[in-house]
């Protein structure tokens, strides 16, 4: 009886570790990014568990891979069904980012994506957070 008591606690504790392992990763990553053409950094708040980035207050869908997180900042309509759009893409190794702003049609299959400038930068984590980013 009492090797079942010790062996049902090992259990309990065990799960909960791996309970405790997993929301690690769910917290939000601060960084502070400055592009080499602007002297003013910007804050960009990184949320892998809701798969989102904040900049400027502006919540945006994120997409979040192995070697970087890519997200669409401003999707904005123009005459004629053309969209100008500002994206952004951090490398999750060294924390560079690159923003790119772009004109495209999706009305016309036929059209690329027309590249209008392309900005680069790093950032740095703002605060020391426990988890892998």
């Amino acid at each position: 009886m009492l090797v079942w008591f010790f062996m049902k606690k090992i259990l309990y504790t065990i799960i909960l570790s791996f309970l405790l392992i997993g929301n690690a990763y769910s917290k939000t990553t601060s960084l502070i990014c400055t592009l080499e053409n602007e002297d003013k950094p910007f804050l960009v708040l990184l949320d892998e568990k809701h798969r989102n980035a904040t900049y400027k207050d502006k919540v945006v869908d994120a997409y979040f891979s192995a070697k970087s997180v890519k997200f669409v900042l401003a999707k904005i309509k123009k005459s004629r069904g053309v969209f100008v759009m500002i994206k952004y893409e951090i490398d999750r190794v060294n924390l560079d980012v690159i923003q790119t702003l772009s004109m495209t049609a999706p009305s016309s299959p036929d059209t690329e994506d027309l590249q209008i400038s392309k900005d680069q930068g790093t950032c740095m984590i703002s605060k020391k957070l426990n988890l892998i980013f």
